[in-house]
């Protein structure tokens, strides 16, 4: 009797896990490999992790000490108002470039003909924005437990830019939405032309134009590698870092532009960015 019990028993058992995964898949009829049903999620980011774009999605890991769950965003400058710049989108897309040291499935790319026009001062450039602040409670990213950060770069040989930087931006550097800056900027010193605001702290990327990176490679720079270009805080980075709105990768050829001057071309693809220990 109890071995009848027991074959009734996995008889149902079995013909429930049956009908419950063809459920799953829709009632096509096919039922998915046990395999896939029972594959574990993949392990979240560690806490100095900013994006590694994974889950598909240009998001700011929600694991990321301190994260605000930014979304990266493009920004362009430049051209005239009848023919301005024009980025493309959606900046998150498979990556397919050849990558021998990471098996990334999603990589940022960015890409657009940069008109040489300007705007403001005349500087066009192309960026891909990374927000740290958080503006619904106003509060700036701190970074100070770091030493510096690190990601991967790939500039192909198209890319024409001679001036391609990565910028972190602090309160100090940035102005308020009034003075054309974003949500967190304190800067008042004139904004642009000659002025104190915009000076961002920053490090050449190691790229020459039509040359690029010859692929991915991996960039690591600590906080005392950044300066601030033009008229320069009182302070390092160092001091500013408890007050970070964004990171930026600003692409242009640092030139005022003019009507006229041919376009170029922006090419870069960014991954794997974190924060040193």
């Amino acid at each position: 009797m109890l071995s009848r019990k027991w074959f009734l028993f996995s008889g149902l058992t079995a013909f429930a896990l049956t009908g419950g995964l063809w459920m799953i898949e829709g009632c096509s009829g096919k039922l998915p490999p046990i395999a896939a049903v029972l594959q574990p999620a993949a392990p979240p980011l560690p806490p100095d992790f900013i994006s590694d774009f994974e889950n598909g999605k240009p998001l700011v890991s929600p694991t990321l000490l301190n994260s605000n769950n930014g979304v990266w965003r493009p920004s362009t400058f430049g051209g005239s108002s009848t023919a301005p710049n024009v980025i493309n989108g959606p900046i998150l897309v498979p990556n397919t470039v050849a990558d021998a040291t990471d098996s990334s499935k999603y990589a940022i790319h960015i890409f657009a003909s940069l008109e040489n026009v300007g705007s403001g001062c005349g500087y066009e450039s192309d960026q891909l924005v990374c927000p740290l602040y958080h503006p619904d409670t106003n509060t700036y990213y701190d970074a100070s437990s770091f030493t510096g950060i690190q990601f991967m770069l790939n500039i192909p040989p198209d890319d024409q830019n001679f001036s391609p930087v990565f910028q972190v931006v602090v309160a100090e550097t940035e102005p308020p939405p009034a003075e054309s800056g974003t949500a967190g900027g304190t800067c008042l010193g004139s904004p642009g032309c000659g002025g104190s605001c915009f000076n961002h702290f920053q490090v050449a990327l190691p790229a020459s134009p039509g040359v690029g990176t010859g692929g991915w490679v991996t960039l690591s720079f600590n906080w005392a590698s950044f300066n601030s270009p033009f008229s320069s805080p009182p302070q390092p980075l160092s001091y500013y870092l408890n007050h970070i709105i964004f990171l930026q990768w600003t692409f242009s050829n640092n030139t005022a532009g003019f009507n006229g001057n041919p376009p170029h071309p922006t090419d870069f693809w960014v991954d794997n960015v974190k924060f040193l220990p």
